[in-house]
């Protein structure tokens, strides 16, 4: 049972160190490789720089991450029950309850959502890959590193559940606007844990939130 706890350990840690790795590695390539364009600010490839080194990288990793995590991916979608899936709904109409809520408080203080404002640039300069990274390597990787990897590497429920949400929040925001993301960040460890460990839940949950959240800012755009 300890070797078992061990090797999930292990490779909680290898998933994390190699999400960061791939990051810092392929935008390194490409500063080396497009160093001249980085130099042309304000042009159209000073742009075009600044979107390649943002949606290669994370699609390669979510290339990486499915294929990583490809069995428990498919185990976790046979194991979903009806019961799941309705829990999945109910926990996704709740985060986007909380949501708004909490939005409502932060707007109403007049909290400055950066990461909100980074989304809006991008759908005027990349709709598809912006809308790809919200539906696509938000929900599964992220979903990936801050609940399978993290509690494969921390087993105390409550120690995870903190952890998780405020590394989640980390790197989203980093003024009160983080608020938001720390408390979607233990909702979602909430439904991995509620569910048995279904990675595929918190997903889903995830993906209806983003998916929403892409809507709103489609209709307001």
């Amino acid at each position: 049972m300890k070797n078992d706890t061990k090797k999930e350990r292990i490779k909680g840690i290898i998933s994390i160190i190699l999400w960061i790795g791939l990051m810092i590695i392929i935008q390194s390539l490409l500063v080396f490789l497009f160093k001249d364009i980085m130099k042309l600010e304000g042009t159209p490839n000073e742009e075009l720089f600044r979107n390649l080194s943002t949606y290669i990288p994370l699609a390669i990793i979510t290339f990486v991450f499915i294929v990583r995590y490809f069995k428990n991916l498919k185990e976790d979608i046979k194991r979903l029950t009806k019961k799941n899936i309705i829990f999945i709904l109910i926990m996704a109409i709740v985060a986007i309850a909380i949501t708004i809520v909490i939005d409502g408080i932060l707007d109403f203080f007049g909290v400055n959502f950066n990461n909100q404002e980074q989304i809006e640039e991008m759908l005027t300069s990349a709709i598809i890959p912006t809308i790809l990274m919200a539906l696509i390597y938000g929900p599964i990787v992220e979903e990936l590193v801050f609940r399978k990897a993290l509690n494969q590497i921390i087993t105390n429920k409550y120690i995870f559940i903190i952890l998780s949400a405020l590394l989640f929040g980390l790197i989203h925001e980093v003024n009160l606007a983080i608020i938001d993301y720390i408390v979607a960040g233990a909702l979602f460890a909430f439904v991995y844990l509620k569910t048995n460990k279904n990675i595929v839940a918190s997903i889903s949950v995830h993906f209806i939130n983003n998916l929403i959240g892409v809507i709103v800012l489609f209709i307001s755009f």
